[in-house]
């Protein structure tokens, strides 16, 4: 019999939109995530970061999970004011990300240094503006020689510090999410000098020529990325600078799609700007910041921002572990397929606590802790397996059944796999599966192999006897050997025995709309399986079925023989919401708009929707659909322009301490108020959030230009219809409705699209996106 049998798996859950290995790139790929603020969590704040729920460096977990880099960011003091309530918030100290770097360092891993050239905690009084300079260059920030030759100085002093202790850095960003200005005298903005393109080069510059002179003095290769703001800002930005010879190896993007709208500017997708970027300017590409959730709500008392509007359509949402892993293997993907660099993302080790991170009027704790690579219990999760596919690793599974055998003093496994402070050869408790099974789980290099043995304690005389016919070389080790092309192994055993597993096959489908994870895959026998339904947006689990019965969610089940399951989801309820807003006394010349965590026409949150109809008397609305028990933050604006948005009371606040709240049920779908304020205001009109009950439109998809509409009550019936922008395109003449289908033809410049149809009668109104074709 042959020595080990190990089973291929199917894992979907870590290879899912990754289509190919890094094995088949041929340029230089960077995945990892910041892990400044893990020091001073652990050391400060007392986190104990956890891998199987046993405390492990984390450095080594994202190590032996893929990573290949870490990023690290040096502010400039004060590292305390009045909001830190005393404390010294000193992680991006010079002295500090030299620890961290240190500890990278000792895992393997490449760093990222970002100079942001900024103070971390200035007084309101010190920080007049977005891009003030730190506070000991405040006095001289008007003279840009003297600033250029400072920044030169500081980057080099410590740069010099780093490489004389073998710090060396893979790549140097000289500033961080930089936009148009940098290093400004401490004024309000509209008191600043204009804006000058050769002088915000200039000081880049100065940061580029010390990061090139500590290259040549300690003959490395250190590379200058250029880290600036969403892909539009800087495709915009590049277009104004880049002729004033910015001296730069890699431009860097910040990428987080529920800030940037999907808004890449002149090119279509990621990928498009990632290749056109590249080849207009002929440079590098790298997304240094990006972020996925894989767990709603938070874990500690501050507020946390960048919600679901952050997760694009066809993720698990509500998210999960899936969400985040899929997502940034997709966007890297994106990125890599054309010729970029890779993926970092931002606060990955941002874990809950009650510390201060950020002396800030926001308080103790983190923003980002359901973003995190460990979760609510700082355990490593799942979401951390995004990086294996670009690593050149594989999960490999060891399983051994026990049944029969002594194991009151635990199960360990010895052989060429790292334990928990990255050695090989040592003693690695194993966890219980159930059903007499003892699993570990390592990540290992696709095309490589090894020796392995288990053990009932952490002595040599609790080893188990491996057969002579199963034995590695004629020792008297296990063997393993994973395949090149390999997306997971398993190696299951019987204690001191060659004999083999059997193995069952799971397969899903889906009834409704939602995600299953695991989607499938091959397991051994009596392995625990649980599966999660994760429902799109609009609906809800309902149940199980096929070979598994159950309403329960996640469900967890025992593979005994093949199995065939279906998650049903079911469409929530869903009504229409409207906001109205009274803007008596306010400017309205251009527009008013209104935005929010509800998702409007195109189905996207957080965009600025503009309130297209007007009711008379100063009163402005806008109404979309959303499910009952929605809930979220929004507010009113009057111009298409984020800058243009109301205040909100603090009587009326009901989100982010800045925007008011609403919540849908069944009665209570309509939110009106006057204009920063907290007055509530008459209700003008009703719509009617059964979309049947009286009044009808067909067909939809609209075709040949004509519509249908149906009225059960006699009445006058008029129309207008809106493009996804809020503008006009049709009016209909008022006709006299008799109960009768009325037929309307469309004229004018309507082309196939979507549209917003609101239809009006003496008794109610109706509201709905068409299709036409």
């Amino acid at each position: 019999m042959k020595i080990v049998q190990f089973i291929k798996l199917i894992l979907p859950a870590i290879i899912i939109g990754c289509t190919i290995s890094i094995n088949s790139y041929s340029q230089k790929v960077y995945v990892g995530t910041t892990m400044v603020f893990t020091d001073y969590l652990e050391n400060t704040c007392g986190i104990v970061y956890k891998e199987n729920n046993q405390p492990r460096d984390p450095f080594i977990s994202l190590a032996d999970h893929g990573a290949n880099i870490v990023r690290f960011s040096v502010k400039f003091p004060p590292y305390s004011n009045s909001y830190s309530n005393g404390l010294i918030v000193d992680h991006e100290s010079p002295e500090n990300v030299k620890k961290g770097m240190q500890r990278a360092k000792e895992a393997g891993l490449m760093t990222l240094l970002t100079f942001t050239y900024q103070s971390f905690a200035l007084e309101d009084s010190q920080k007049l503006n977005a891009y003030v300079a730190p506070l000991e260059w405040q006095g001289f920030a008007s003279d840009v020689n003297r600033l250029a030759d400072s920044v030169y100085q500081y980057t080099y002093s410590i740069l010099d510090n780093y490489c004389s202790e073998g710090l060396i850095p893979e790549i140097v960003a000289i500033g961080n999410e930089s936009v148009w200005r940098r290093l400004e005298p401490n004024l309000p903005e509209n008191q600043l000098p204009a804006y000058s393109a050769q002088r915000s080069v200039t000081l880049h510059n100065a940061g580029s020529r010390a990061v090139r002179d500590i290259s040549e003095k300690y003959n490395s290769d250190i590379q200058v990325c250029f880290h600036m703001m969403d892909p539009y800002r800087t495709e915009n930005w590049l277009k104004t600078h880049f002729s004033y010879g910015l001296n730069v190896d890699i431009i860097a993007i910040s990428l987080y799609r529920g800030w940037m709208d999907d808004n890449y500017g002149s090119y279509s997708s990621l990928g498009h700007y990632v290749a056109g970027i590249r080849a207009k300017y002929g440079i590098d590409f790298l997304v240094m910041e990006t972020a996925q959730l894989f767990t709603s709500g938070g874990s500690d008392n501050h507020v946390d921002i960048l919600g679901v509007e952050n997760i694009p359509a066809g993720y698990p949402n509500p998210p999960n572990t899936e969400t985040q892993k899929r997502y940034l293997i997709d966007i890297t993907n994106q990125v890599i397929d054309n010729g970029g660099l890779g993926t970092i993302v931002w606060g990955g080790e941002w874990v809950g606590s009650d510390c201060f991170i950020f002396a800030d009027p926001w308080g103790a704790g983190s923003s980002w802790e359901n973003k995190t690579f460990w979760d609510f219990n700082n355990n490593l999760h799942d979401g951390v397996n995004w990086m294996l596919p670009f690593s050149g690793k594989v999960p490999v599974v060891f399983k051994v059944k026990m049944t029969g055998v002594d194991v009151s003093k635990g199960l360990y496994i010895k052989g060429d796999i790292k334990n928990k402070d990255g050695k090989t050869w040592e003693y690695i408790p194993m966890q219980y599966e159930g059903n007499d099974i003892y699993t570990h789980t390592a990540y290992l290099p696709a095309d490589s192999s090894g020796a392995y043995y288990y053990l009932t304690d952490s002595s040599e005389t609790s080893r188990e006897i491996v057969p002579d016919e199963c034995v590695l070389d004629m020792g008297t080790y296990r063997g393993f050997q994973i395949p090149l092309n390999s997306s997971g192994e398993v190696f299951f055993s019987v204690w001191s025995s060659c004999d083999t597993v059997q193995k069952f096959i799971l397969k899903t489908s889906i009834s409704g709309e939602g995600s299953i994870s695991p989607s499938g895959g091959t397991f051994v026998e009596d392995t625990d399986i649980t599966l999660t339904a994760s429902p799109s947006n609009g609906w809800e689990f309902l149940e199980w079925t096929g070979d598994l019965m159950s309403s329960e969610n996640p469900v967890t089940f025992t593979m005994d023989s093949d199995k065939n399951v279906t998650a049903k989801f079911i469409e929530k309820q869903q009504v229409v919401l409207t906001f109205k807003v009274d803007m008596t006394g306010i400017n309205v010349t251009n527009g008013v708009y209104v935005t929010g965590a509800f998702e409007n026409a195109y189905g996207l949150p957080w965009v600025l929707n503009k309130m297209v109809v007007y009711e008379g008397n100063n009163i402005y609305s806008y109404s979309t659909w959303a499910s009952v028990e929605t809930s979220g933050a929004y507010y009113f604006l009057n111009a298409n322009n984020w800058e243009a948005r109301e205040y909100v009371p603090g009587a009326c606040v009901g989100m982010w301490n800045t925007d008011r709240k609403f919540v849908v049920n069944q009665n209570d779908t309509t939110f009106a108020f006057k204009w920063s304020s907290c007055e509530k205001i008459g209700l003008t009109s009703s719509i009617s959030n059964d979309r049947l009950k009286n009044l009808s439109i067909y067909p939809n998809p609209i075709l040949n230009r004509e519509i249908v509409i149906h009225n059960d009550n006699p009445s006058l019936l008029s129309f207008t219809m809106y493009d996804l922008q809020g503008r006009v395109v049709y009016v209909s003449p008022e006709v006299v409705n008799k109960g009768e289908p009325v037929i309307f033809q469309l004229t004018g410049n309507i082309t196939n699209g979507f549209y917003i149809i609101d239809i009006l009668t003496d008794q109610e109104r109706y509201i709905q996106k068409i299709l036409v074709q």
